[in-house]
């Protein structure tokens, strides 16, 4: 029995997975970030996209009322800062964001040129998940108990406010995705792959960093459980695809 649950594990591009992460893509800030602040008027919801490429940060940040990209933005030693222009209420306003990360949270401080007026703020972010953030094709990395390497892929969509999505394993075909969700900041989603008269129940739970993620699926085969991690990057569309958009 044990032989044959291997075995199948091995064909269904499923196991342990190694997943060592260097310190500084622990503290990457690439991703989204939410925090509630009160300007005065209320508690307000705030997000902060980041994505950081060798050192430099791009992104855009939102509030509801007022929007902007990142103008100039770096990151270095778990440190970055972030300048943007917004209009808010018409009036002009430099922003500075300031922060530094450690894995799932930042703090740092915000500084506001209103006409001239700097206004400083301490700040404080949580990691964050958006719909925009998990839709696309994922390609998994996993390493069989073989010891070969697989590389199903999960194509997320979202239609009406509802996420859906298809399993493509070359080995055992494509399957319809179940309650994708986004919970707690993370991505979870579940399958249940058919192959040779038996069924593969999976759960997967996943931390999403911009065009990576990683986290961990558990299996139940026949009654018999167990854990396993994975990793995997967002990849493009097919030129043909994007045209089409």
């Amino acid at each position: 029995m044990l032989q044959r649950f291997v075995s199948l594990m091995a064909v269904l591009a499923f196991g342990l997975t190694a997943n060592v992460q260097a310190a500084d893509e622990i503290k990457d800030p690439t991703g989204t970030w939410m925090w509630e602040f009160d300007y005065g008027q209320g508690p307000v919801d705030n997000v902060l996209v980041l994505k950081n490429t060798d050192g430099k940060l791009t992104g855009h940040y939102d509030n509801g009322h007022a929007k902007a990209d990142i103008k100039e933005g770096s990151f270095a030693d778990g440190k970055f800062t972030a300048k943007m222009d917004l209009e808010v209420d018409g009036q002009p306003v430099k922003v500075e964001f300031e922060g530094e990360v450690t894995d799932d949270e930042l703090e740092g401080q915000i500084t506001a040129d209103v006409g001239g007026e700097l206004l400083e703020f301490d700040w404080e972010a949580e990691r964050g998940l958006l719909t925009a953030d998990v839709v696309g094709t994922w390609e998994l990395t996993i390493n069989g108990p073989d010891g070969q390497i697989y590389t199903p892929k999960v194509t997320i969509e979202e239609k009406d406010g509802k996420l859906s999505g298809i399993y493509d394993s070359t080995e055992a075909g494509k399957f319809d995705l179940e309650e994708v969700e986004i919970e707690d900041g993370e991505l979870e989603f579940e399958v249940t792959v058919e192959f040779d008269g038996n069924e593969l129940g999976l759960e997967f739970e996943a931390k999403v960093r911009g065009d990576k993620l990683d986290g961990e699926l558990e299996y139940d085969l026949a009654g018999q459980t167990g854990e396993a991690e994975f990793t995997g990057k967002r990849v493009k569309a097919e030129a043909k695809a994007e045209a089409k958009e």
